[in-house]
């Protein structure tokens, strides 16, 4: 599952906020995604899965672990 932070509502590179973004995190639990919010400890961290009804689902948690 790959993860990394990626630069958002940004102009330029390394201007912006940054987010943590994990792919593929079909396979977590809810408490998982709350643990690796709080260890990236940035404002939010966004987990995407695979979606039926949409190109994908997105959760996002924030360094508190609140949805």
């Amino acid at each position: 599952m790959p993860a990394g932070l990626i630069d958002v509502f940004a102009d330029a590179p390394l201007t912006g906020n940054p987010l943590a973004v994990v792919e593929d995190a079909d396979a977590l639990t809810e408490a998982q995604m709350r643990r690796i919010a709080v260890e990236f400890n940035q404002a939010e961290t966004t987990f995407v899965m695979r979606s039926d009804r949409a190109d994908r689902n997105l959760r996002s948690f924030t360094a508190a672990g609140a949805e």
